[in-house]
This record gives C-alpha cells, sequence and structure tokens, in this order.
C-alpha cells in the first residue's frame, strides 16, 4: 500500500477453487492468476501456507496439544453468544506454523466464529527477513450447521531491515481473501452382486459437509 495515496501500488491476485474429500484430503486448482505486480515484497512460501491453512485457523484434536490455551470469558459477535480463548504455540517446530492470537468459539456449536492474531514464526535475520501482518477471519454458518470463513483481512507495517547496504524499509500491506460459493457434496453408492442390484434402501451414505470455496 502507498501510505501516501493509500492505494496498492503493487498486487498479488489469485482464485482457486478448493475441494474437500470425505477424509478431509484438500485439493486446489488455480482458476485465474494473472501476472503479480509486487515490487517492494515478495510471496512466499509461508504467505502461501498461511492464506490456505492459518487464516481459516481450526483447532482439531490433533492440533490441540501443541497449543497454550487460556480461557478469557464470554462475549457475543454480531448476538451470537461466545466463549473466548487465548491461543499459542507452546514450541514452534521447524517449517511448521502456528496462530498466536484469540477465538471466538460460538457458545451452541463450539465451532469457531473469529480468529484474530498473527501466523508466527517470524524470520527475522537482517537481509532475509520473511514477515507477515496481524489478521482476523470472520466464519458464518453456510449451511445453518457448519461454521465457514467468509472473509480474511490482515493489515500491517512490515518493518525489513534492507540488508545488503541497503537503508530500511517499511511496507504497509494489506490482505484480503474471501471464500464464497461454498457446496456440499454426497455420493450414493450401488453394491452389485453376480450382475445384480442388491443394494437396499437406506444405504446410500449421507452427504459429506464438505466445501469448495473460492478464495
Amino acid at each position: 500500500m502507498d501510505d501516501d495515496t493509500n492505494k496498492a501500488d503493487g498486487e498479488w491476485y489469485e482464485v482457486d477453487d478448493v475441494i474437500f474429500d470425505p477424509g478431509g484430503a484438500r485439493t486446489e486448482k488455480v482458476v485465474f492468476a494473472p501476472a503479480s505486480s509486487l515490487t517492494r515484497v515478495m510471496m512466499s512460501p509461508s504467505d502461501l501456507q498461511d492464506i490456505q491453512h492459518g487464516y481459516p485457523f481450526v483447532l482439531t484434536t490433533e492440533d490441540l496439544p501443541q497449543y497454550d490455551v487460556k480461557y478469557i470469558g464470554k462475549q457475543k459477535v454480531d448476538d451470537v453468544d461466545c466463549y473466548v480463548f487465548d491461543v499459542g504455540p507452546k514450541a514452534i517446530l521447524k517449517n511448521k506454523r502456528y496462530l498466536d492470537g484469540r477465538i471466538w468459539v460460538d457458545a451452541t456449536d463450539l465451532q469457531i466464529v473469529v480468529t484474530n492474531g498473527r501466523m508466527v514464526p517470524d524470520d527475522t535475520k537482517k537481509g532475509q527477513e520473511d514477515l507477515h501482518p496481524p489478521f482476523m477471519t470472520w466464519r458464518q454458518q453456510v449451511d445453518g450447521h457448519y461454521w465457514f470463513p467468509v472473509y480474511t483481512k490482515g493489515e500491517g507495517v512490515l518493518h525489513f531491515s534492507g540488508g545488503y547496504g541497503y537503508m530500511q524499509q517499511d511496507v504497509h500491506i494489506r490482505d484480503t481473501i474471501k471464500y464464497t460459493d461454498y457446496k456440499r457434496f454426497g455420493s450414493t453408492n450401488k453394491i452389485i452382486y453376480d450382475g445384480q442390484d442388491i443394494t437396499k434402501k437406506g444405504d446410500q451414505p449421507a452427504a459429506a459437509p464438505d466445501a469448495q470455496p473460492k478464495k
């Protein structure tokens, strides 16, 4: 962002189709990706990892032991009663990203409604900084039950040392991610034995709560 005009002086833009299968495996297909016009910063692998996994943060049973979780209290978010928790990594392992921030959890469905904080760690070594702004992600019920992310905004001034004899540079960056066009997928099965369909009524599995967001 150009602080004099409050307009972007460079942009990285991408539209993806994302599909999760019933086992939770994620596949992604790039739909539209014009050439980047960024000049003062560049997209790093950790930036892409944050967009794909960090900003739509979920705290699974598997991830929970990696975090310190502190209960803060109760608070309403748009008339939704929520429990509020501070979360942060117990330890930082190489090549892993963690949320350091606060989550609001729906008191009825026990699902995350809002996430606010930073993805860590940053690489602060002079001349090779990999820095990331704070962000907030909002979720909505898209099928009357499950809360899915709908909007993320990250913004901040990143302080680069410059390196290699260059002067320090402060770069104002803004991230905007929109998640739209959620769809629920299901399938039906047939059991064929000796050339005959022996499927019983009611054997078809219910549609899995999978989603196809565009961001």
